[in-house]
């Protein structure tokens, strides 16, 4: 083992027992009169089994929100004069941290990054297959008159925000949704959605 690299790879190769039989026996002797060397092993176990228990705990979250966010900045790719918003968080995969309880209603949150602006929503469940979605736009101007328009399938629904750029669907049903921000006529983005 020349540098402390080589050696920390060769440390957890050993550990998770992928050396070879020669290179196991030239470690197994290293470590029988080195006692540095068997501290060293330690650490690597011990940070090993720690990055393993956090990768089991974040990388699946990790996976699914890439994939979307990879998801939506490929659809906005293939159209370049596309207004689709990328999703930056989405709550359903992404666990909540130690110590923190769970709400009494399972709500799911989202984040957009919209071209020019943010756009939040909160979905709260009201039937096992209909939701109230509430939501906020934010990064526009607040004299700009702003409307949403949610299309599922054949049915569409139109809503005004407010002054602050919030507004409120009081129920919108489970599936795939697209959600619209409207100035003057004009879609100026749009979010696909699976609710």
């Amino acid at each position: 083992m020349e540098n402390n690299k080589d050696k920390i790879r060769q440390l957890l190769a050993y550990h998770r027992g992928t050396l070879a039989a020669d290179e196991r026996r030239v470690v197994d002797s290293a470590l029988q009169s080195d006692s540095e060397l068997r501290d060293l092993l330690a650490l690597v176990v011990e940070l090993d089994q720690a990055v393993g228990t956090r990768d089991d705990i974040l990388g699946d979250p990790a996976r699914k929100l890439s994939t979307l966010i990879i998801r939506d900045f490929l659809g906005r790719k293939a159209d370049p004069d596309s207004r689709r918003g990328v999703v930056v968080f989405d709550s359903s995969v992404v666990p909540l941290p130690d110590g923190v309880r769970p709400a009494a209603v399972d709500t799911r949150e989202l984040r957009y990054k919209l071209d020019e602006a943010e756009l939040s929503l909160a979905l709260y469940p009201l039937t096992m297959n209909s939701y109230e979605m509430v939501g906020q736009i934010s990064g526009r101007p607040s004299e700009e008159a702003l409307s949403v328009v949610v299309k599922q399938g054949r049915k569409t629904q139109s809503v005004a925000a407010d002054r602050h750029h919030l507004f409120r669907f009081a129920r919108v049903s489970g599936g795939d949704c697209r959600l619209s921000v409207v100035r003057g006529g004009d879609e100026i983005a749009f979010i696909t959605i699976d609710i």
